[in-house]
């Protein structure tokens, strides 16, 4: 209904080559740790019964899915 609205999809081809064009590799160094600590948090947290440890577990593996997608959805 909105076509214009609809964002582009990043699997369309190209004209001239008639193949997907690449994607950009996202740099992902920090977010394996940052998903460990937040494993660790949370885990210790539950062990301990400490709701800051499960507060800052949870806000850690919130941050780390936020690495992990990247700046897919954001328009240049």
């Amino acid at each position: 209904m909105f076509r214009r609205d609809a964002a582009p999809c990043s699997r369309t081809r190209t004209p001239t080559t008639g193949r997907p064009p690449r994607s950009r590799p996202y740099p992902r160094g920090i977010t394996w740790p940052v998903a460990a600590a937040a494993v660790v948090g949370l885990t210790a947290g539950i062990a301990l019964a400490h709701g800051l440890l499960l507060a800052s577990g949870l806000v850690l593996a919130g941050l780390s899915g936020h690495l992990a997608t990247g700046d897919r959805d954001r328009r240049r």
